[in-house]
């Protein structure tokens, strides 16, 4: 990944309707992995996993703020496949 997509990572990892409404907290971001925390409107997210440059796998955990709420898991992989 580069840094334009390293600079707005809610736009790479988030749901469209999402993005620009989350408030990105505890961001990490080393040569191989990245980590974050975002506080969304009704919901709170954590983002771990490894970046490179050609490539990406990581999990997001969705966590809606009400009670008793349950977690979503997703993995997020891409892979540069060459110039368009």
């Amino acid at each position: 990944m580069g840094k334009e997509q390293l600079a707005d990572v809610e736009n790479v990892f988030n749901l469209r309707p999402m993005v620009g409404v989350c408030k990105v907290s505890s961001l990490a971001i080393t040569p191989k992995k990245i980590s974050y925390r975002a506080d969304c409107p009704n919901t709170l997210v954590q983002v771990l996993g490894v970046v490179s440059t050609d490539a990406y796998s990581v999990f997001r955990t969705q966590k809606a703020k009400q009670a008793k709420a349950s977690e979503v898991l997703t993995k997020f992989e891409g892979k540069f496949a060459g110039p368009c």
